[in-house]
């Protein structure tokens, strides 16, 4: 595994939400392998993607009406104009995003500091 990749946080019960029993109800796991992999492909995107369907069921090896069914008919993504996203990744998208703001912000403070501590006093 690459060492820049992340993670992202995946609620342990998702399989019982209600949405998602009734995708799989109808498309079975292929409907969840699915919405997975554009889960992933939202963070990676920074949480909105173009509904570009050829080019998403290519990178999935997926069939775009099938992927197009994922994103439209179950509620679990929102189509807006040209674009689709998740508001649960955009929610944990922008925590992690202020998570990391704080701690460049702590990081710079650190580092003031040190530069102004006499050079005898520092490690």
């Amino acid at each position: 595994m690459r060492k820049d990749t992340f993670y992202f946080p995946h609620d342990y019960g998702a399989r019982n939400d209600l949405k998602m029993i009734d995708l799989r109800m109808k498309m079975k796991s292929s409907g969840i392998g699915i919405y997975w992999q554009l889960v992933e492909m939202l963070y990676e995107a920074g949480g909105i993607m173009p509904l570009q369907c050829d080019r998403i069921a290519f990178a999935m090896q997926e069939q775009c009406n099938d992927i197009m069914r994922v994103i439209s008919e179950f509620d679990l993504f929102t189509i807006d104009g040209e674009n689709f996203f998740s508001k649960a990744v955009l929610d944990r998208l922008a925590i992690r995003n202020d998570k990391s703001e704080k701690a460049k912000d702590a990081a710079f403070i650190r580092w003031e500091k040190e530069k102004k501590r006499p050079e005898k006093m520092r490690p």
